[in-house]
């Protein structure tokens, strides 16, 4: 049987440069549009 959820999860990869206040403007463009972020995997 087919889950029939409202709002399916999406997965996203982002490739961004490593500098001061992207992360926040990542963060930023997310909240803006009211998406609920459940995971920020980080690393260099």
């Amino acid at each position: 049987m087919q889950s029939l959820q409202k709002n399916p999860q999406v997965i996203l990869e982002l490739a961004v440069r490593n500098h001061p206040g992207v992360m926040t403007h990542v963060c930023g463009l997310f909240a803006r549009r009211a998406f609920n972020v459940k995971v920020f995997c980080v690393c260099r």
